[in-house]
């Protein structure tokens, strides 16, 4: 791992939102959520060095947060960063403050375990050093390896806390397009349903908790266009839950195709789930600004794998002719 010897990020900052559940919670499983790049061994040493401050003053690592706290942690400038991976990225928008790139199905997030290069961050600090820039983001955001679409990262400290505190006030609109198993009966609706950690043999998964007791998790959905075998959706999420459109599909009887972890069809080689909308106030100059990520090619062809005239339009801004705007969720937003 190479040494960042430019201008160090000084602290990194979280507000601990009150209504995250469950709370109260140890500082030091709040971090390891958070700072998924380090590990637990490395978490501890910033306690022992007193580098985890909250509410400005040093705490141990059992210190238990209970929601309305600032948890701040005091970089080392000298510290091991993540080393940069030669992949090339697609710029949806890119200005002094924020980089939005479309990640491509397959590309892991982050390094973890056993993978420690070729990930979103390893390619976004490829990206900078090409440009001789000193910036290295972190992740604000994060989609499933399988997913596709709009990544948003803050290239400062400001834009990051700023972006963060839209996130947890639901100001920042996000929007998936989605295509399902099935033909949705309803046009739209709202799925509430706690989300919570099921046994399986051999990879991490999701599944709605029957006796109420995981993670509150609510999506809204929108029902685009239907076929025979399947419809596509807009969806938003409200809350952020692992895996939440998938689990929350597939428990309304209507799986993501391709999704076979989550009883999906096999018509695609991985889940057809694409971060496709953002809407956002811009942390400096406040006004809103929109990024579209266009449609992948596996998705739209699964689209165009019907006739256009087998597909029923719910949404008359829907064209199946264009990857660019396939539609424009504004008007379902703002209703």
């Amino acid at each position: 791992m190479q040494k960042d010897f430019s201008k160090p990020t000084e602290a990194v900052d979280w507000y601990v939102d009150p209504t995250l559940k469950p709370l109260p919670i140890r500082v030091d499983l709040f971090l390891k959520n958070k700072m998924e790049t380090r590990s637990r061994t490395q978490i501890q040493v910033l306690f022992k060095k007193k580098r985890i401050l909250v509410n400005s003053k040093p705490i141990q690592a059992s210190y238990k947060l209970r929601g309305g706290e600032q948890v701040r942690v005091l970089l080392d400038p000298n510290r091991e960063i993540i080393a940069s991976s030669q992949i090339e990225l697609e710029i949806l928008f890119e200005d002094d403050h924020l980089l939005a790139i479309n990640k491509p199905a397959g590309l892991m997030m982050h390094p973890a375990g056993s993978v420690t290069s070729g990930t979103v961050l390893n390619a976004v600090h490829y990206y900078f050093e090409k440009q001789g820039s000193p910036i290295r983001p972190g992740l604000l955001q994060r989609l499933d390896k399988n997913t596709s679409g709009i990544v948003l990262l803050p290239k400062t400290n400001e834009a990051h806390q700023v972006i963060q505190q839209q996130i947890i006030e639901h100001s920042l609109d996000k929007v998936y397009l989605a295509i399902c198993d099935g033909i949705l009966t309803k046009d739209e609706g709202v799925i509430e349903a706690p989300i919570t950690q099921v046994s399986h043999p051999f990879v991490k998964k999701m599944g709605v908790c029957a006796s109420g007791e995981g993670k509150n998790a609510k999506t809204s959905f929108k029902k685009l266009m239907s076929c025979e075998t399947k419809t596509l959706v807009g969806i938003k999420l409200h809350t952020g839950r692992q895996h939440q459109i998938r689990v929350h599909m597939a428990h309304i009887g209507f799986p993501l195709t391709g999704d076979l972890l989550y009883d999906g069809s096999e018509n695609m080689s991985r889940q057809a789930l694409h971060s496709y909308y953002l809407r956002f106030s811009h942390p400096v100059d406040k006004k809103y600004k929109e990024i579209f990520a266009p449609l992948p090619m596996d998705m739209f062809n699964e689209l165009k794998s019907s006739k256009t005239n087998q597909w029923e339009v719910i949404d008359k801004s829907i064209g199946v002719v264009s990857l660019e705007r396939l539609w424009n969720p504004k008007r379902w937003l703002d209703a």
